[in-house]
């Protein structure tokens, strides 16, 4: 069963192919606006998947300001030993970020829809992926088109 928000954000001819899950406990902050994880995959389960998340916190110029997020995230996955690299994905979004701080890409939101900008090997076909982002164990929901399932061939 789904997250029932991601219903929201999934029209007909899409659907949930795949979830992934992280914890944000386990966050590596390699540079100012750099934080890297692992996530599992539920398409390359015995692998290595390293997200790394490129962040921009920006401020506008209303009274009270305005603070958003510019979130650039990629993943890539590799099999067990990092010879094979799998697939890889990147994805953005742009959203308000009532925690701003320059050094964190922290918020209150609960839910944040990311749009693929590139996608390759087990993320071919993803075109947005949804975070639920309500507890420290984070979901991700790689969004498609649906699959049509392949005509049976009868002899």
């Amino acid at each position: 069963m789904h997250n029932l928000q991601v219903e929201h954000f999934i029209s007909e001819n899409e659907e949930v192919l795949f979830k992934g899950t992280y914890n944000i406990n386990n966050v590596n902050q390699t540079g100012p606006s750099i934080s890297s994880l692992i996530v599992e995959v539920e398409t390359n389960p015995c692998g290595y998947n390293l997200l790394v998340d490129n962040f921009y916190n920006t401020s506008d110029n209303l009274i009270p300001s305005n603070n958003f997020l510019l979130e650039t995230i990629t993943l890539s996955s590799y099999n067990k030993d990092i010879t094979i690299k799998n697939g890889q994905i990147q994805f953005s979004a742009f959203y308000i970020n009532s925690e701003a701080s320059p050094d964190s890409p922290q918020t209150t939101v609960n839910y944040v829809l990311y749009l693929t900008n590139n996608a390759d090997g087990i993320y071919k076909n993803v075109n947005k992926i949804f975070l639920d982002s309500r507890t420290d164990q984070r979901i991700l929901f790689f969004i498609g088109q649906k699959i049509k399932p392949k005509p049976c061939k009868c002899k």
